[in-house]
């Protein structure tokens, strides 16, 4: 919860942009936003857990999941595309380990080994 720069692309046409500036060169233009967590959403909201989160966040993964999972959420099923491509080394493998060691288990992935779905068993 608190604010954050965003990074749009320099396209208006384009549709992707994100909070870490150095996946794509083409993310010029900064504007201040608003982040709340998911733990304090679903607080405000009244929800006591989830049954599907799907997170596509533009390289931002690395850093929210494990500390989404840190918050103790009970989520059954999370569906996830990771970034690799626009990071060094392979940063997804430990978000891997994090959610198995939470007792979520790998139940299917995309052809190219980008999208991952998760059951918590």
């Amino acid at each position: 919860t608190g604010t954050a720069t965003f990074h749009l692309p320099e396209s208006e046409k384009a549709t992707s942009g994100s909070l870490n500036a150095s996946v794509q060169s083409t993310l010029t233009r900064p504007i201040e936003v608003q982040l709340s967590t998911l733990k304090d959403l679903m607080k405000q909201l009244g929800h006591t857990r989830l049954d599907v989160l799907k997170i596509d966040i533009e390289g931002a993964e690395y850093e929210v999941l494990p500390a989404l999972l840190a918050d103790g959420i009970e989520i059954d099923q999370i569906l996830i595309e990771f970034h690799d491509r626009w990071v060094e080394g392979i940063p997804s493998k430990a978000v891997h380990e994090a959610l198995a060691a939470k007792g979520y288990v790998l139940v299917a992935h995309s052809a190219h080994y980008e999208e991952f779905t998760y059951l918590k068993v």
